[in-house]
């Protein structure tokens, strides 16, 4: 969405890092855009943050845990109180990711998937082919049981992918 206008406005650097863009001819979902940016990879592991949450984590931590536990494939879970609107992750006593629940569950407290994720790159092979498809639906239920593990952050975790979830966030994170 805005393609051009995103990529005007950031440029081809920030700072000492170089930009490169993959862009969507259609829309891919979240494993369909990664699967079409898997050839400008090369490293070992590849961070990929969805973009329209905010979840307060310490990535150096967060890097530093994956490391230990030889994760396939890792993802930040929040805690809240209510899942009912994202579903929720369901992990072991040793943090390996068992099931994922899907939107609807009964409200009440629990670990949902935060959206930042540390995959090692020959993970990414086991995407599906470029379409349209989810990392959330398809991909990381797929992975379960593979060493696919939950990262549990206590911070704040705030949607904002909706006009009001996202004026809600301006608040709290102290922007206007």
């Amino acid at each position: 969405y805005m393609a051009d206008a995103v990529s005007k406005e950031i440029g081809n650097t920030y700072k000492s890092l170089k930009i490169i863009y993959s862009k969507e001819d259609e829309p891919l979902g979240t494993a369909g855009a990664l699967k079409l940016a898997v050839p400008y990879f090369n490293s070992e592991y590849i961070l990929v943050m969805n973009g329209d949450s905010y979840v307060e984590v310490d990535l150096n931590k967060f890097f530093n845990w994956n490391f230990t536990m030889d994760c396939t494939a890792s993802i930040v879970i929040s805690h809240i109180d209510d899942v009912s609107r994202y579903g929720q992750v369901l992990v072991s006593e040793e943090d390996q990711i068992v099931s994922f629940e899907e939107k609807g569950v009964e409200p009440g407290p629990g670990w949902i998937n935060a959206g930042v994720y540390l995959l090692k790159n020959e993970t990414l092979k086991y995407l599906p082919r470029i379409t349209s498809s989810s990392l959330e639906e398809q991909f990381f239920p797929s992975l379960v049981g593979k060493g696919l593990f939950g990262f549990q952050s206590n911070g704040n975790f705030i949607d904002i992918g909706t006009p009001e979830s996202f004026a809600k966030a301006e608040l709290f994170i102290g922007i206007k």
